[in-house]
Order: C-alpha cells, then sequence, then structure tokens
C-alpha cells in the first residue's frame, strides 16, 4: 500500500538518494541554511519577546531600550534581523534553484508548500519591518498596497485588493507636506 518511509525523518533523507541530487554544488544546502535560520529566529525572537512592547506609545521606544540598555540587546536585535533578512534570501535562492533545475514538476506538493512557505517568510518579514513603528513603518505601509494595487493579476480579479488603492492614496505624503516639520 505504500510508502516504506516509517517517520517524518526518513521522509527528509530517503534510504536512496541519487548521488548527483545529494551533492553540495547540486543543492549549495539552501534548504538546510533556511532551517537553521529560522531556528535562529525563534531563539532570537523569543528572546526579544520578553523586553519589547507592542503597542503604539511605547513600540519604538522599547526596540531602543533593547538596543542600547539591555544586556547583549544589540547583539540579539541584530543577530534577529539579519536571519531574517537571510532567511529571504536563502529561501528566494532556493525556490529559483527548484525552479532552474525543474525539481518542480515531480514533486508539485512540495512546489506548493514551499511556494506557500515563501509568501509566509515574505509577510512574517514585513510585519518584522512594522513592529518597529520607526520612519521605515510609513513608507512600508504606502508600498505594500501600491504594489499589490498596481498588480494586474489582482487588480483586475481579486475583490481582495479593493481597499489597497483606496488606501494607499491616502496614506501618500502629499507634495505640499513633504519635507517640512510637524512642529
Amino acid at each position: 500500500m505504500g510508502d516504506s518511509r516509517a517517520n517524518f525523518f526518513e521522509h527528509l533523507h530517503p534510504a536512496t538518494i541519487p548521488a548527483r541530487s545529494a551533492a553540495f554544488t547540486y543543492t549549495f544546502g539552501l534548504g538546510g541554511i533556511s532551517v537553521l535560520l529560522v531556528l535562529v529566529l525563534l531563539v532570537t525572537g523569543v528572546l526579544l519577546m520578553f523586553l519589547y512592547e507592542p503597542s503604539l506609545a511605547r513600540a519604538y521606544s522599547s526596540v531602543a531600550e533593547i538596543t542600547y540598555e539591555a544586556p547583549y540587546g544589540w547583539f540579539v536585535r541584530n543577530l534577529h534581523y539579519w536571519a531574517g533578512q537571510w532567511l529571504v534570501i536563502t529561501v528566494t535562492l532556493h525556490m529559483a534553484r527548484v525552479v532552474f533545475t525543474g525539481g518542480y514538476k515531480r514533486r508539485r506538493a512540495n512546489w506548493l508548500i514551499g511556494v506557500g512557505l515563501l509568501v509566509l517568510v515574505l509577510l512574517l518579514d514585513f510585519t518584522g519591518l512594522v513592529l518597529r513603528w520607526d520612519a521605515d513603518v510609513s513608507w512600508a505601509c504606502w508600498w505594500a498596497p501600491t504594489c499589490c494595487a498596481k498588480c494586474r493579476c489582482w487588480a483586475r480579479r481579486s475583490t481582495v485588493w479593493p481597499w489597497a488603492a483606496r488606501w494607499s492614496a491616502r496614506a501618500r505624503p502629499s507634495a505640499s507636506t513633504a519635507g517640512t516639520s510637524p512642529g
């Protein structure tokens, strides 16, 4: 009836695998690097969670306190940030390798899971940017819905993104207020 693989570990490392498919020059270890980066993000994220305050009034100042006042807070925060950025890069390169080698043709379910994980990584990277609640947030919150509204396949067929064009038009900095200070 079936599959001789008894557990998840044997699914990841089957008993027989072509030597070419296991060569480092073929895979570049991108899947393993991505898993390692996810583990680093989990550990550093839990450590940062103890000191971060998720409120509009305290988000930016709690990030500053983590960076400048907490012991090794600068190291943990930078490790978390760079692990997130490298995760986006390695997952994208991993997906590109699968496309260029044609690996998606035989394992379509794995390909769809991988595409879903790529989208999840990109969304989590965006939310990590927004959590800091600094000057970059206004740009990101303007740019993301604008890109979604400009995408022709979503703009014509989807009813999920109609708010994006309206919101981005309101959030876009006007020429009359650009470069002026509020005080």
